[in-house]
């Protein structure tokens, strides 16, 4: 039987791919629309969208395959996973190419080299944020080469360790110190992102687990409020334990959220913004190749002080969400299903 549909938490998915755009685009927007200066405080704290998607993808895959998955499918498993984020992957690198060389062609004037052909195979094979912190080619895209490893290497143990923990307190406490340690070591100095994924994305499967152990859907509406609150807060008082506290109530939202009650859930529920957690992949993955082209004719385009600034800014948004669309039905959705359909007719045929 599928797992439940949880709508809430893909309509949080759009909120937190447009967050991660608007810390990527605020200089450009700052320059276009001056009054959203006063947005800076909330614009600069888009970062944390990613780790926030590192534990929703724990929760959510653990949602949709504890119930099925065994360690003897999980060739299957990487599959499907390989199937949901390659192709717009690919798709992307190769408009990075085609950019590229189209300005060589047209002896087109840009800011800096284009990034080293020697790493593009890593790209490709999503497996250079393995080994660096470096960023190159789609630079967003150094998520999905942690989630790629995290497919391969941690769901396995998450679904080992914590299908075998029954005590209600016991996962609690796991996953209240995974996101801890988190918030308070200094990964960011590791030489690899894989650590930037790990523990977030193995609280988030413990937190599934809590979930299935417990029924906490009574204080959903609580949980909701409190976490947003508190990860608010947290983000604008600097303390050694803010990002903790950023991480605890990423966690609560996400459980919290998953019951799909109340408020902040039906309006997440909506179908236009379900609609936007859909595309929300092709958002992240294409936001950067639509600043690259922007940043490229930007020169020949009105800026602050014009009445056409503002038009320009809302354009650079509202053509980022058209090419999140397009890529989507174009790339994402009819990619997905013909490397599903690869593996089903290969599996079905007799051995």
């Amino acid at each position: 039987m599928p797992a439940e549909y949880i709508k809430s938490l893909t309509g949080v998915r759009f909120f937190a791919a447009f967050w991660v755009v608007l810390f990527h685009f605020q200089g450009d927007l700052y320059r276009l629309i001056p009054p959203l200066e006063t947005l800076r405080p909330v614009f600069e704290k888009g970062h944390y969208s990613v780790p926030l998607f590192f534990i929703l993808s724990g929760f959510i895959l653990s949602h949709t395959y504890f119930d099925k998955y065994a360690l003897s499918s999980h060739a299957k498993f990487v599959w499907l996973r390989f199937a949901r984020i390659w192709p717009t992957h690919l798709a992307v690198v190769l408009c990075f190419l085609g950019y590229y060389f189209l300005v060589y062609l047209l002896k087109i004037r840009i800011g800096g080299a284009p990034p080293s052909y020697g790493v593009l195979l890593q790209e490709l094979v999503m497996t250079r944020a393995w080994t660096t912190r470096e960023l190159a080619w789609n630079y967003p895209a150094w998520s999905i080469q942690a989630e790629w490893f995290a497919y391969l290497f941690l769901f396995p143990v998450c679904f080992l360790w914590f299908k075998a923990i029954h005590g209600k307190v016991t996962i609690f406490a796991l996953s209240v110190i995974l996101l801890c340690i988190h918030g308070v070591q200094p990964f960011a100095d590791t030489p690899t992102r894989i650590t930037d994924i790990a523990l977030l994305f193995m609280a988030g499967s413990a937190l599934y687990r809590l979930r299935s152990l417990v029924n906490l859907s009574r204080f959903a509406s609580i949980g909701v409020l409190t976490g947003i609150a508190t990860a608010g807060t947290a983000m604008a008082i600097s303390l050694p334990v803010s990002k903790a506290l950023i991480y605890l109530s990423f966690g609560l939202l996400v459980l919290s959220l998953s019951y799909d009650k109340g408020l902040v859930a039906r309006a997440l529920r909506s179908d236009l913004v379900v609609y936007g957690g859909t595309i929300s992949y092709s958002l992240y993955m294409t936001h950067a190749l639509v600043q690259l082209v922007y940043w490229t004719i930007g020169g020949k385009l009105p800026h602050s002080g014009t009445v056409a600034g503002p038009v320009v800014g809302v354009c650079l948004l509202a053509s980022t969400l058209a090419c999140a669309s397009l890529f989507y039905h174009w790339v994402e959705a009819p990619g997905n299903l013909k490397l599903r359909r690869i593996y089903e007719t290969k599996s079905s045929k007799p051995r």
